[in-house]
């Protein structure tokens, strides 16, 4: 074949496959900070729970506690605080909005999309293949359900843990010690990272005695100060939320094998091996050619580990209440190894160049596969003026306004926020575990706010029997929906849920 064609001609179509395979590439980062730029102003939220992030932010600028007992006007989430602390500087800077939590969602993204080009640079890979693992991961921006720069804690967890294999890489001991210290923020983040973080140590302490403590012990001093600081600070409340609450004594959700199958089917089948099938045979290709080879098996199992590590972050996404997001871990881990693999792929076709145009040919292909429509994931001018007219309304309303599923608006509203339906529903083991006693005085609660009329409206997304307290025995439905257009104002990833039932008290 190579002697039908041309040397010049074989030039040229190494040029034009590596051009389509970089434009594939620059396409996905350019499209998602351009998706990132126009929405970051918009005032409601662009997921549902990004909610329960204004709220945490707002009880830290005003002195109340992250963590506290459950009660019927806040009922914590269940993640640790490092994300919501650094959104509270910004957002003492810059006025409480989804702006100052957004942008370190945004930084987060543009910080990982960095630091896995310069991993695989660290790895001794050329520009272009560092290049298309970033654009790789970007391009999964949309599979992880466009979640790189919404207000939620996923993005800070997975850059952190990123700059710790960084670190690590660099392979010195001072190094080694930065890493650790990362890798305990990247789990005071979100507590999953734990899994990547265990997988990792066991590597280094088994690979390298010397070396591996000075991650380990830097890591479980950190993590370990942290937890003793923050459980004193909240009277034991930290532990109650970030770790003891999915091992409450609520009543479980049980999987059956055949469902868990199922699930993990489902997402793993679509989201991993239907959606990047041409990365993953060119993992494989360089994982089984890395091993036959006697190359630096070292770096192939470092990376074997922690790729397991990170894909064992992401398992919870097949558990009860698991979104997309989950993924983001595993597509990180997939895209370094993706440059990787690249690289070596190069190295052996170089003296081919047909195959090696053909290889980028099949990378531009894979980015093809990826694509996704950008306009639906941006809020419109009639989702701002719906969200501005029940403000208004909300705000008109003399008494308390109960909204459940959005206490963020309530807020935005001036209005006193209750306890949001998600971490109320994590609280009774509908997740997977709970607390009996907890869940059942903030029923009660809720119970006596209903009888006695104190809420002047309840708001509600889904059915009444959805919230505590029983209020269909002392309020009303009207027959008015919340909104008349039936297509605005539903949040553009996440869970598709919106206000669409109003309650008034009975004899009003």
């Amino acid at each position: 074949m190579g002697a039908k064609i041309s040397g010049r001609s074989q030039e040229w179509l190494h040029w034009a496959a590596l051009a389509v395979a970089l434009l594939g590439a620059a396409y996905y980062v350019g499209a998602f900070i351009y998706i990132a730029i126009a929405r970051i102003g918009y005032p409601f939220a662009l997921e549902w729970l990004e909610g329960g992030s204004y709220t945490q932010v707002q009880r830290l600028l005003t002195g109340q506690p992250l963590y506290a007992r459950p009660d019927i006007s806040y009922v914590a989430m269940i993640y640790p605080p490092l994300y919501y602390y650094v959104s509270a500087v910004f957002a003492r800077i810059m006025g409480l909005s989804y702006l100052p939590l957004r942008l370190v969602s945004l930084a987060s993204a543009l910080g990982a999309l960095t630091v896995i080009y310069l991993i695989c640079r660290r790895e001794g890979t050329g520009r272009v293949p560092g290049l298309l693992a970033s654009g790789l991961f970007a391009a999964t921006y949309s599979l992880s359900g466009a979640w790189f720069d919404v207000a939620r804690i996923d993005m800070l967890s997975v850059f952190l843990l990123l700059l710790s294999i960084w670190m690590l890489r660099v392979q010195s001991l001072r190094a080694y010690v930065a890493a650790g210290i990362l890798a305990a923020l990247a789990a005071l983040t979100k507590q999953t990272h734990l899994i990547s973080v265990a997988c990792i140590s066991v590597f280094l302490l088994l690979s390298d005695r010397r070396k591996g403590p000075f991650f380990v012990f830097p890591f479980l001093a950190a993590f370990g100060l942290a937890f003793l600081l923050l459980n004193s600070l909240y009277a034991g409340w930290y532990q109650f939320f970030v770790f003891r609450l999915a091992l409450g004594s609520g009543e479980y959700v049980t999987l059956s094998p055949a469902s868990s199958i199922q699930t993990a089917l489902g997402f793993w089948g679509n989201s991993i091996l239907l959606a990047l099938p041409i990365v993953l045979l060119i993992i494989v290709a360089w994982l089984v050619s890395s091993w036959r080879t006697s190359r630096d098996r070292v770096t192939v199992f470092f990376y074997a580990a922690w790729a397991i590590g990170m894909i064992g972050t992401s398992w919870s996404v097949v558990q009860v209440g698991g979104y997309k997001n989950d993924l983001i871990p595993a597509y990180a881990a997939i895209s370094i190894l993706f440059g990787l693999s690249l690289q070596t792929a190069q190295s052996q076709l170089a003296l081919k160049p047909l195959y090696l145009s053909a290889l980028l040919v099949a990378c531009a292909i894979q980015f093809g596969l990826l694509r996704y429509p950008i306009a639906a994931l941006i809020p419109t001018q009639a989702d701002l003026s719906a969200g501005q007219d029940l403000i208004a309304r909300v705000r008109s309303q003399p008494r308390d306004v109960y909204i459940p599923w959005h206490p963020d608006l309530a807020l935005m509203a001036g209005k006193q926020p209750f306890a949001s339906w998600s971490p109320m529903y994590q609280l009774e083991g509908n997740f997977g575990g709970g607390d009996v006693h907890e869940s059942a005085r903030v029923k009660t609660q809720f119970s006596n706010a209903m009888a006695q009329q104190q809420f002047g409206l309840i708001i509600l997304d889904q059915e009444v029997n959805w919230i505590w307290g029983h209020p269909e025995r002392y309020y009303t439905t009207s027959y008015e929906p919340v909104f008349s257009n039936p297509n605005v104002f539903w949040p553009v990833t996440g869970w598709a849920t919106r206000p669409t039932i109003i309650m008034a008290p009975n004899g009003k």
